[in-house]
């Protein structure tokens, strides 16, 4: 910006403007994030997290991590320093999922701690009721934050593959149940339908970007379209 000072010289100041990105991963490590065994969801979430934070860390941005389940179990703010960086790996490492689930409370403990106008990530099977977490993602977007929601099934979720009796377990504490797979599976398929289908609107009236994701999918590949 140019100025006439009062000794009639020409001053030339210049302002850099502040393009370092601080971004909060935050990941759902509640007991249904524990499905699938060898391929669980939870193993997914954490490469996924990983591996954002690596991309975002490398370009200089600030990364800082959230662990949710019921409540705010964790909160780690940006910071684009190498050993932060390391600090959220470990933590990503040790991370076990565990114990009840919902991220909409979580969601909303974490907002008024979250940076405005950065980037906010979530993964999340979106186990719970949708108005409740779509309220939290609400409080998040009122950051002016950039809110992205990563739906991350496994491909037995989505497929239900199950047949004959089967006894499935509560993994976040309700009681087992002895059921028809075969008499079940349509009843599922639809509520699951309409589960996604509520989430997706709810997401385009928020402005939040929403990608699904399995478990088995390749998280190099899903993490070079969403920067694309």
């Amino acid at each position: 910006i140019a100025i006439t000072a009062r000794s009639d010289r020409l001053d030339v100041r210049l302002y850099e403007e502040e393009s370092q990105l601080r971004a909060v991963i935050a990941i759902d490590a509640s007991g249904s994030m524990g499905y699938g065994g060898s391929e669980a969801k939870i193993d997914s979430a954490r490469t996924l997290a990983a591996g954002l934070a690596a991309v975002l860390s490398r370009h200089g941005d600030a990364v800082g991590l959230a662990v949710l389940g019921g409540s705010l179990r964790s909160y780690l703010p940006p910071s684009a320093s190498p050993a932060h960086l390391i600090a959220v790996l470990e933590r990503l490492q040790d991370l076990r999922a565990e114990g009840p689930g919902g991220c909409g409370e979580a969601l909303a403990s974490l907002a008024p701690r979250l940076p405005r106008r950065g980037l906010f990530v979530l993964i999340t099977d979106a186990c719970e009721d949708t108005g409740s977490l779509l309220r939290g993602l609400r409080l998040v977007c009122a950051r002016r934050t950039d809110t992205r929601l990563w739906h991350l099934l496994h491909e037995d979720e989505g497929g239900f593959p199950f047949a004959g009796d089967v006894r499935f377990l509560g993994l976040e504490g309700e009681p087992s149940l002895a059921l028809d797979a075969d008499r079940v599976r349509p009843w599922y398929l639809r509520a699951l339908a309409a589960h996604r289908a509520e989430l997706a609107a709810g997401c385009r009236a928020a402005r939040i970007d929403l990608r699904g994701f399995r478990a088995d999918d390749d998280v190099a590949l899903a993490i070079a379209d969403a920067l694309r």
